[in-house]
């Protein structure tokens, strides 16, 4: 004969199912991504989506597929999708919303440092900010002419005002544009590492990695 305590009673009476554990866990996660996402931490929030897909997509379809015939089951796994959905979607706005704002900023910051690094004053002076989302970070590119057929990009970080590439021409009445090639063009990527180049195409495309997305 089997003889079961009490405490063990107590334990069999409240074991939890794999699916109601499932449950759980995945309505937590979805409450914490909800928390960050109020408090405008994206980064994070995105981490913790990626927590829950992790779950449903390692936890939740296997489980509940072993029961696929249950209307029960079914509606359980079309509701964690469409949490998974409605998140997805959420994070994606107020990211966009956030990108835009920091964008607006960024094109403030550049304009500041247009007027009072002395560009505005310069000869065919112009500039564009950009807010960089991966590498959440804003940077401003000047250009102006000087005498003499000269031609200057340079590229900075708005803030830090660390340099981070530049590119010079001069004209030569003897020769085509094209045919003319810089006297100065470099860009230093993140790795610290000078890359030097040999006409504005070549400058520009460098410098995506800055004025990129």
């Amino acid at each position: 004969m089997l003889y079961i305590t009490r405490s063990e009673e107590r334990i069999g009476s409240h074991a939890e199912s794999p699916e109601n554990g499932i449950l759980r866990m995945f309505r937590y996660t979805c409450h914490r991504i909800n928390a960050v996402i109020r408090r405008g931490d994206w980064m994070k929030a995105g981490w913790r989506l990626g927590q829950l897909m992790l779950i449903f997509l390692t936890a939740a379809l296997p489980v509940f597929a072993q029961d696929s015939s249950s209307q029960q089951s079914i509606r359980q796994i079309a509701e964690l999708k469409r949490q998974v959905a409605e998140l997805t979607a959420k994070l994606a706005e107020k990211t966009k919303s956030s990108t835009l704002d920091l964008q607006a900023k960024c094109a403030d910051r550049a304009y500041k440092d247009f007027v009072e690094w002395g560009y505005k004053a310069r000869d065919n002076p112009d500039f564009v900010g950009n807010y960089n989302a991966k590498l959440d970070r804003c940077f401003v590119q000047f250009q102006h002419t000087i005498a003499g057929g000269f031609f200057w990009r340079e590229l900075f970080d708005a803030y830090s005002g660390k340099e981070y590439g530049e590119y010079g021409w001069q004209r030569d009445e003897q020769k085509k544009y094209w045919e003319v090639p810089p006297f100065v063009c470099h860009v230093t990527p993140l790795s610290g590492e000078e890359i030097f180049c040999k006409s504005d195409d070549e400058f520009q495309e460098l410098a995506k990695v800055y004025m990129g997305d």
